[in-house]
């Protein structure tokens, strides 16, 4: 593997991982705010939690799926199949 393309398959994973992360670091930040005020505690262990999912979500992918496969899926990239 070069290292670009282990570059790009690590942003990939990042991204897989950032995904959760921001939702449930919204998700905190909107019970807070309904609860109370704006904690920014709240939305910390919901990032926090939201990051150990999106871990454990990004490597099950990875190792099950395929890291291409799934975002050839998710973006619907037909015509790379017929490329290779």
């Amino acid at each position: 593997m070069s290292f670009i393309t282990g570059c790009i398959q690590s942003a990939f994973w990042l991204l897989l991982i950032l995904s959760p992360t921001i939702v449930c670091a919204l998700t905190g930040a909107l019970l807070s705010i309904e609860i109370s005020q704006f904690s920014l505690f709240a939305t910390t262990i919901g990032a926090v939690i939201g990051l150990g999912f999106g871990g454990f979500w990004a490597e099950y992918i990875r190792t099950e799926i395929g890291l291409g496969y799934f975002l050839r899926w998710i973006f619907n990239a037909n015509h790379i199949d017929n490329e290779a």
